[in-house]
């Protein structure tokens, strides 16, 4: 598959050739290669970008990527970096490795890990992220993220931690508590900040959710606290308007009943499939429809690496499919 970027110059007022990427796909439709090339405008010709290679297990997940920049003065590919995926016996991915190439030593070194952990129904309960330090050679913990859930498997709370070195502990950061509508639409969420002063927690953002009868959301209410003057004032007021016309894609009630939250969302998104036993697929596009993730039956993504901005994301099961906007911010 392959596809052309094309930009617009504001200066000149029209679009110019930007980049050129090419997909490779497995018997199993699953990436196995990606490169991009750039358009050079003055010399006229493709220059190799970047590349990178996915491989997967037997199970068709993801297991490692390679990726490598194009060096013009050597003219040939180098490594950049590289991710190992690793799963649990539910097929849960418990840790991520991130390691970059050393071009002096032309050796792998770490350089990140995240490590998971779920409870008895497969739900994340804790992410904790760690950084390689070089000198010592050992992990040093940096931050981690706690979850908790609800009786119907949704989302309710959520703590981030960040490590203190100088006393080997960890203090809170912020802490958000979701809650719900009779539809498990999400209805509302308040977030408080940790005053390390007081230590005591203060109110942060509180946002309110409207959504129509299909369930899409209409009105997002954004109030942030005024530590000055002790109250709440808007700072954001989105309203979202939805086409009444019936999708192209085909519904079912095991795609219809799908719910996505946060979002919009800043790190991860949970897929509340509850109403499908069968498997399913969730594939994530930029909106110039570049590929940029695709897993099977996971109904946790970790999409912090993405920059923020607007995103579908495309559900399919065996009997339909269904598509969502999704905003990281």
């Amino acid at each position: 598959t392959d596809r052309i970027r094309s930009d617009y110059d504001k200066e000149d007022k029209q679009f110019y050739t930007y980049s050129h990427a090419t997909y490779e796909y497995d018997e199993g439709d699953n990436v196995i290669h990606y490169e991009e090339q750039v358009w050079d405008r003055i010399t006229k010709v493709w220059t190799n970008n970047y590349k990178i290679d996915y491989s997967y297990n037997a199970d068709g997940k993801l297991t490692n990527t390679l990726s490598q920049y194009w060096d013009e003065d050597l003219d040939e590919w180098y490594n950049a970096f590289k991710y190992a995926y690793f799963f649990d016996m539910h097929g849960l991915d418990t840790v991520i490795l991130r390691q970059k190439w050393d071009r002096a030593t032309s050796a792998w070194v770490n350089y990140s890990k995240r490590t998971r952990l779920y409870n008895s129904k497969d739900q994340l309960v804790q992410s904790t992220y760690q950084s390689w330090d070089i000198k010592k050679e050992e992990w040093v913990s940096l931050y981690r993220s706690s979850y908790t859930w609800n009786a119907a498997s949704l989302l309710e709370t959520s703590l981030r931690m960040n490590y203190i070195s100088s006393t080997k502990s960890w203090e809170n950061v912020f802490n958000t508590h979701l809650f719900y509508n009779s539809r498990n639409l999400l209805d509302s969420f308040d977030t408080k900040l940790w005053n390390k002063t007081s230590r005591s927690w203060e109110n942060y953002v509180f946002e309110k959710r409207i959504h129509d009868d299909f369930g899409n959301l209409e009105r997002q209410l954004t109030n942030q606290w005024d530590n000055v003057t002790k109250t709440w004032s808007k700072t954001r007021d989105v309203k979202n308007f939805w086409s009444k016309v019936i999708p192209t894609a085909t519904l079912s009630p095991s795609t219809n009943d799908m719910r996505v939250y946060p979002n919009p969302f800043r790190d991860a998104i949970f897929l509340n499939t509850h109403s499908n036993e069968g498997d399913f697929e969730v594939e994530i596009y930029d909106m110039n429809g570049k590929l940029l993730h695709r897993s099977g039956n996971s109904t946790i993504l970790h999409l912090g690496h993405l920059k923020d901005g607007a995103y579908l994301l495309r559900y399919l099961v065996e009997d339909g499919e269904k598509t969502i906007r999704l905003i990281k911010n």
